[in-house]
């Protein structure tokens, strides 16, 4: 008993009470199987105990009573218990999906900081370098260095590419801020993340669309072009609907509670069992 309150108590710094041995099992996991081999020791004792009594009142005579002992054992193994729940030890199914939790955390990290990295990198040269590119003199009213579409007669559609491009350059730059920035990061986290980078890739499919539009000036091009968008922004609106409904019902299905998520699927057994019958 000394000697596992000083391991345990080393823990937290030199010792992981949550290592494996080869068979995959925890310090948690071994104490249950010798409480396990125990009880059955204990059901082995009693019923030799009811054959001890029953020699006794054939016989007259007795021996020693070991109660004081399995006493003893059964306080030792609830101090053991105590100590290990104090302890945060875990069983090794606990351990194995908190290292599966931390493996799909790190490559959700991972991906959403190269998709991140991209749309910002985008982003920056489509500011720096808009549709259409600059103005190189200071002639006819314009001034070097100037967008040219800033000065086309629709000017909505210049203000529509910037309000969108900076839309998606300050989205991926707030989620590549928040993955370098050292914050715990959960699963609720990574979804956030998910919805900012969702907005950035709309705005930057936006920001395309437009620039596309301006810098086709043939009629004929221009009519296949419009009906290309259409037909691509309408994909693109059912494909975030899906995306949307499919979060939706899985959000739906975490709040129910695990009681009645549990009826549901004993519903949906019965009802696929009753059609075989």
């Amino acid at each position: 008993m000394q000697m596992l309150e000083f391991l345990l108590e080393q823990g937290d710094n030199k010792i992981d009470k949550n290592a494996m041995n080869k068979k995959n099992k925890t310090t948690m996991d071994i104490f249950d199987l010798t409480k396990i081999r125990q009880d059955s020791d204990e059901d082995r004792k009693a019923k030799e105990n009811n054959l001890a009594q029953c020699l006794c009142t054939i016989v007259g005579w007795c021996g020693s009573s070991k109660d004081g002992q399995e006493n003893k054992y059964s306080e030792t193994d609830q101090k053991i218990e105590t100590l290990l729940n104090d302890k945060n030890a875990l069983r090794a199914k606990m351990v194995l999906k908190r290292r599966e939790d931390e493996k799909w955390l790190e490559e959700q990290n991972t991906a959403l900081m190269v998709v991140a990295s991209c749309i910002a990198t985008l982003s920056f040269q489509v500011g720096i370098n808009p549709p259409g590119s600059v103005w190189t003199d200071n002639e006819q009213g314009h001034v070097a260095g100037t967008s040219i579409m800033s000065y086309d007669n629709d000017k909505d559609s210049y203000n529509l590419v910037q309000v969108s491009n900076t839309i998606g350059l300050m989205s991926s730059l707030s989620v590549i801020l928040l993955l370098i920035s050292g914050l715990p990061c959960k699963r609720h986290f990574v979804f956030i993340l998910r919805v900012t980078l969702w907005i950035a890739v709309t705005a930057s499919a936006v920001t395309y669309f437009y620039t596309i539009g301006y810098i086709t000036n043939e009629l004929g091009d221009k009519a296949v072009l419009v009906d290309a968008m259409e037909y691509s922004v309408e994909v693109w609106l059912w494909l975030m609907m899906v995306i949307l409904f499919g979060h939706g019902l899985r959000f739906i299905w975490k709040i129910m509670g695990h009681d009645r998520r549990a009826n549901i699927k004993k519903t949906l057994k019965t009802d696929k069992w009753s059609q075989y019958c």
